[in-house]
């Protein structure tokens, strides 16, 4: 293939191995309480790369095993894992020896409630607790972990290739980069915000922290230096860094990244796009699929399958004549036994060669097999809970584990939600993790609006007004139904309690009371809350946000907004609701609104621009606007991920990051 460079700067992206929890401090705070043993985990070879690393996060006490003699550092760290770890290492700054308070029987929920109660996070800051978390999810969480006076900056880094400040947790990551704690993975300081982070990631960023000795001095170079490379293939999209390419030449597939360099070379008959940091391959000789990792040092699993599958959540499936065999991480979990294979990011369903064509081996997310089921089984994404059928019963499950008896007509499941609906005739109930809701079986209410999250919007018959419960049985007080519920919608996203929108209002409950809000004054539009003024003069935007400051922009179509003195942007779509376009990091309302801007439609030149702050760079699909950037109008563009995008000038594409 033949690369040239032209005059535009651009950026790259590519994997980065960071991560996540911890936070930088004293190195005094955190003492050694154990000793580590090489070979103690047979899969940590004493020349990895991260066995250092496995070895301090286990004598400091941060991080332990999957079992007594494994560490699974390819295994994916969930958004609980780490708010666990996070807690722990606030707990020991704060002189504690790293045990959470038994507030709850789930250790997941004592990693939530502590993280709340010191607030490293905000309540409904995450979809689901039970999912991989990102490595800016992670970022954020390891720089509220801590006070900001123990990340001392020992660098000097002010732009990075694929972080921006709409990136989510943008401030914290700049933080940890000049704190020496995240380092990139090339010269440019490569990030890769919303990629899932390993344990073998997770354990080097944790002893970084908790020994400042560790922490990187950073030379990156300038943005500047980079120009856009010209590529062939506009259909592919840049993934994990690294975009497939087709060399014109010999017609075989290889992988560049955002600079136009080679890495890996073109060498195959057919590949894929990255996912989770691997990519299917079709060996040239062999004819027969297998996987790379983004180093491309070799097939991670033999190129031996009539195909190669990313079903989701960095789960693939290998097929030969006799099924599909699980791969997760890069590693085959099974043989290829099974008809078919599907994932919910939870939990992985594999149905089974029999008979009963409801038979399903059930695995984790690392692919340890949890057990087999016999029996009709359903789910939903994100959601821990299964519905499970006995002859023409349903009983509720977490994993193989049944929590309610097998009782039931229907169970109604939900997406990223740990309560279930519970149905028999015309009587309903819910369900957890735990088992019946407490207050909630059948006959005790018999309606149930919604349901999101940990939460429901409940009827009390008794009252004959509303109510919201929880998982633990938990209610506010009963509130009057004064205007159509409409579609009720169950927000969780304010430090007061549970944000309820449905119809023309919304109610905000105090979790800790149980009290109800209602707002003083309402904007909706379209049967949606847009947002609503409290007594108190804070705010909720529609998404359940709560903020002190809400301030429509000059030409109507955004907003500003202030959460604990930072400030962010929202845009309103079609539907005027509030969609968050710059999370609260900025300054100023103008930062937020330079940050991302959308102010006005213009013409230089004759051709239409898009102006997004004070520079003109960016381009609107839905109104056939251009882009535009160093005074080139492009004629054609397409978004090739991880905000990058194929522009076309004259009859050449190149990538240019946005």
């Amino acid at each position: 293939m033949k690369l040239k460079t032209r005059f535009l700067s651009a950026v790259l992206a590519t994997a980065l191995a960071v991560g996540l929890l911890t936070t930088g401090v004293s190195a005094a705070v955190f003492n050694r309480i154990r000793t580590y043993t090489p070979g103690q985990f047979t899969d940590v070879a004493t020349n990895a790369w991260y066995a250092s690393s496995i070895k301090d996060a286990y004598e400091l006490g941060l991080m332990s095993g999957t079992g007594d003699t494994t560490f699974s550092p390819s295994g994916i760290f969930t958004v609980a894992e780490s708010l666990a770890l996070a807690a722990r290492m606030h707990n020991i700054y704060h002189g504690g020896n790293g045990t959470l308070p038994n507030t709850s029987p789930d250790w997941r929920q004592n990693a939530i409630n502590y993280c709340l109660s010191n607030g490293i996070i905000r309540e409904g800051q995450f979809d689901s607790y039970v999912r991989s978390a990102t490595r800016a999810e992670m970022a954020g969480i390891v720089a509220a972990a801590l006070p900001d006076s123990e990340w001392n900056a020992i660098n000097s880094v002010k732009e990075l290739p694929d972080v921006s400040t709409s990136t989510e947790s943008s401030a914290a990551i700049f933080k940890l980069y000049n704190a020496g704690v995240f380092t990139g993975s090339d010269v440019y300081g490569m990030f890769q915000p919303y990629a899932s982070i390993t344990r073998s990631e997770v354990a080097a960023i944790a002893a970084r922290c908790a020994d400042p000795a560790l922490r990187k001095t950073l030379h990156l170079l300038p943005l500047s230096q980079r120009q856009a490379p010209e590529i062939i293939d506009a259909s592919h999209k840049m993934s994990n860094g690294l975009m497939l390419f087709q060399d014109s030449g010999t017609k075989r597939y290889g992988y560049i990244d955002g600079s136009g360099t080679v890495r890996i070379s073109a060498k195959y008959a057919e590949a894929k796009d990255f996912s989770y940091g691997y990519a299917p391959v079709l060996d040239n000789s062999t004819r027969k699929w297998g996987l790379i990792d983004t180093s491309g040092d070799g097939l991670k699993v033999p190129a031996s399958y009539l195909s190669m599958t990313h079903i989701g959540y960095g789960v693939f499936t290998a097929q030969d004549s006799n099924g599909y065999a699980i791969v997760v991480n890069g590693a085959l979990q099974t043989k290829s036994v099974y008809p078919e294979v599907k994932t919910n990011g939870v939990y992985i369903f594999a149905r089974c060669k029999t008979s009963n064509s409801y038979a399903y081996d059930i695995y984790d997310m690392t692919g340890s097999k949890l057990g087999h089921f016999d029996g009709e089984i359903s789910w939903k994404t994100g959601s821990p809970l299964l519905a499970v059928k006995s002859g023409n019963k349903w009983a509720l499950a977490v994993g193989k584990r049944a929590v309610t008896d097998y009782l039931y007509d229907s169970i109604e499941l939900y997406e990223n939600a740990t309560l279930a609906l519970l149905k028999n005739g015309s009587m309903r109930g819910l369900a957890g993790e735990n088992g019946i809701v407490k207050g909630c079986d059948l006959g005790d209410r018999t309606t149930y609006y919604d349901i999101n999250g940990g939460y429901a919007l409940t009827w009390d018959d008794a009252t004959g007004m509303n109510l919201v419960v929880d998982a633990t049985g938990w209610t506010s007080e009963p509130f009057e139904n004064v205007l159509n519920w409409g579609s009720a919608k169950v927000e969780d996203n304010s430090d007061k309690g549970v944000v309820f929108a449905y119809g023309y209002g919304m109610v905000v409950i105090d979790k800790t009371t149980g009290k109800v809000y209602t707002p003083v004054e309402m904007h909706h539009n379209n049967d949606k809350p847009k947002y609503a003024l409290m007594e108190d003069g804070t705010c909720y935007l529609g998404d359940g946000t709560r903020c002190t400051e809400f301030t429509l922009c000059g030409n109507n179509a955004c907003a500003t907004y202030c959460v604990n003195g930072k400030y962010g942007l929202v845009r309103k779509d079609e539907q005027f609701d509030t969609q968050v376009v710059v999370q609260p990091v900025c300054n100023t309302p103008e930062e937020a609104q330079n940050a991302y801007g959308y102010y006005k439609i213009d013409k230089e030149n004759g051709k239409p621009v898009v102006t997004y702050g004070n520079e003109a760079s960016g381009f609107s699909a839905d109104q056939g606007i251009h882009y535009y950037k160093n005074n080139i109008y492009y004629d054609q563009i397409k978004a090739v991920g991880e905000d990058y995008y194929a522009c076309l000038y004259n009859t050449t594409w190149y990538l240019v990051h946005a």
